[in-house]
């Protein structure tokens, strides 16, 4: 689909749309295996699962620049056996949030003038390890500058941002980009992670059946109550 500059016709609207970002930089170099695992059992999980009809899932790895590994789809059409991912580069998380709004106004469908359905307002899930840097991998003021250009480029259709934090992470930082607290997750290890990311998927979808397909240029950044739930703590899953 090109990109949307207006209202435009779809026929396979209505999905529950979730953008997951992972954290590759450098330092994740020891957490790639549990990454590729992870990703693995979720999408087994998702194609299994009851939420399998109604969400659609799109990873992508962030360090230098971005990279999506796999594509949005519903999890029956997800894309690939071997996924590949390699630690490297620095954190540049503005960067990312500026790509992944780019993608998302490519993948969404939008409400059209004949009310063919609309997908759900998108939830974008995050994990990183560190604070973010700027091109020269610095944290400073010119980071600071290049992570809210990223936060301001974020759309208006977005349903809700959570935020999960391992290891030396920034938690004022991530607190910035979800736009409150109770959306920033700290996790232990990566195993935690994807069951906070199921979690959220769940507790989504299910927010998203009880209410009527709305324009996705409409509404602001907040979870439903039901969203929230899924940032309890946890047990973890065995990865």
């Amino acid at each position: 689909m090109s990109e949307m500059t207006g209202i435009e016709t779809v026929k396979d609207g209505g999905r529950v749309p979730v953008y997951i970002l992972l954290d590759t930089s450098g330092s994740m170099a020891e957490n790639i295996d549990a990454l590729k695992t992870g990703l693995i059992n979720i999408r087994t999980q998702l194609q299994s699962g009851p939420v399998a009809e109604q969400v659609a899932i799109c990873v992508a790895e962030y360090n230098s620049d971005v990279r999506v590994l796999i594509p949005l789809a519903r999890p029956k059409h997800m894309e690939g056996g071997n996924i590949e991912i390699t630690a490297g580069g620095v954190t540049l998380t503005g960067n990312a949030l500026k790509k992944v709004n780019e993608m998302s106004r490519q993948d969404l469908h939008f409400k059209t003038e004949n009310d063919y359905r609309a997908d759900k307002k998108p939830v974008l899930i995050i994990l990183t390890d560190g604070a973010a840097t700027d091109e020269c991998g610095q944290i400073g003021e010119r980071a600071k500058q290049l992570l809210q250009e990223g936060i301001n480029s974020l759309g208006k259709w977005w349903g809700g941002i959570m935020a999960c934090g391992m290891g030396n992470y920034n938690r004022e930082e991530l607190i910035q980009i979800t736009g409150s607290e109770s959306n920033v997750v700290e996790v232990r290890n990566i195993g935690e992670f994807f069951n906070q990311a199921m979690k959220t998927i769940s507790s989504t979808t299910q927010a998203a059946g009880k209410t009527k397909n709305r324009n996705a240029e409409g509404g602001g950044r907040e979870y439903d109550p039901a969203i929230q739930d899924a940032n309890s703590d946890s047990d973890n899953l065995d990865f």
